[in-house]
């Protein structure tokens, strides 16, 4: 019975995402364009999917853990408490969408992200060329 139960929310919940994201033509592109950045930020840094695993999976759902039960307390210091830090995550979270939306934060990201990728396809074609010459140098022996 629980099985069953667990099985419907989980259909549930891939519907209502599909909802979400499909009817409208523009917002299709939004969850492929935030897997497009993920593997570029793959490609600078093997731990980048570590780091996302670690917050999206484990940080975020026992933060929000938390402040629900904050308010789920009887406590009103619990509820208080909860309310304050709720806000200020949620206002710092919109101070760095603003920055990177609107103050040349994310230009500057992508910016740091490409030099990282080309300094580290730079130093793969020259660790290739090196490669390559001491094959050539042991060739010659």
């Amino acid at each position: 019975d629980l099985g069953l139960q667990i099985a419907f929310v989980h259909l549930l919940f891939n519907c209502i995402g599909v909802l979400i994201w499909f009817p409208i033509p523009f917002m299709r592109e939004i969850p492929l364009n935030m897997a497009r950045f993920l593997g570029k930020l793959t490609h600078v840094s093997k731990f980048a999917p570590l780091v996302y695993i670690f917050v999206m999976f484990l940080i975020y759902p026992g933060f929000f853990f938390g402040i629900s039960a904050g308010f789920q307390s009887d406590s009103g210091g619990a509820k208080a408490g909860a309310a304050i830090v709720l806000l200020l995550v949620g206002a710092a979270h919109l101070f760095l969408a603003f920055v990177y939306f609107k103050r040349g934060g994310r230009e500057k990201f992508l910016a740091f992200v490409h030099e990282k990728r080309q300094a580290k396809f730079e130093n793969k074609e020259a660790a290739d060329v090196m490669g390559g010459a001491a094959v050539a140098v042991e060739d010659q022996i």
